[in-house]
């Protein structure tokens, strides 16, 4: 448990380092590297959560519609579906 909680913490899947290191504890409650481990995984965490919620929020852009421009298409392609004769 102690090298996969190690590996969780290289792979910064923290929460699943901290249940490892606590089972790891709960077993060998004198373990000094699950200790440091745990302290340091706990770390990293506390540290990580402001930049995650940063990151969530994102930015807004404005769409400005731009009337009488060409699409793809060329000009006034949608024109001959709206009074149905392109449904042939």
């Amino acid at each position: 448990l102690l090298r996969r909680a190690t590996t969780y913490k290289h792979q910064n899947k923290l929460q699943e380092a901290i249940e490892d290191l606590n089972k790891v504890l709960n077993v060998e409650p004198d373990n000094e590297l699950a200790k440091k481990t745990l302290s340091e995984v706990e770390r990293d965490l506390k540290n990580s959560e402001p930049a995650s919620r940063a990151q969530t929020k994102g930015k807004r852009m404005v769409i400005q519609e731009i009337e009488n421009s060409e699409d793809e298409c060329g000009k006034d392609s949608g024109r001959a579906q709206e009074d149905g004769s392109g449904d042939k």
